[in-house]
């Protein structure tokens, strides 16, 4: 069922995008169309790399230039975004943990949830 949802996902995607065709984008002179009107704010520079922000109320857009080997390059992007990716871990294992024990308090019920955690700690 999911995978038949990400089908349609795609397919719908990609019909609107066939259908409604590119908004005048000779890709010469300025966007007339610009989905965000933001300028960015050099946050960082390392020796194979520049970072920047956008941001503008929930709308936040990181931005990179990155040259060099491939080594260098990533290297370059852990320097720059290294906290940011740091933190977005964090919250996705705090996501995850939470949503597990949710599952399990609505599939074996509070009690017995509980005591399996104090199970696992008491190991």
């Amino acid at each position: 069922m999911i995978r038949n949802l990400y089908s349609l996902l795609i397919l719908g995607t990609i019909a609107s995008t066939v259908i409604a065709g590119p908004y005048e984008c000779s890709g010469e002179g300025p966007n007339k169309s610009p989905v965000l009107d933001i300028k960015p704010k050099l946050t960082g520079e390392v020796k194979n790399g520049k970072s920047w922000l956008l941001k503008e109320g929930n709308n936040v857009i990181y931005m990179a230039k990155l040259n060099g080997t491939a080594y260098e390059m990533g290297y370059a992007f852990g320097q720059l975004y290294g906290n940011e990716i740091a933190d977005n871990i964090k919250g996705m294992n705090e996501y995850y943990r939470i949503l597990l024990l949710d599952m399990f308090i609505k599939q074996y019920g509070f009690d017995d949830t509980v005591n399996y955690i104090l199970s696992l700690i008491a190991q």
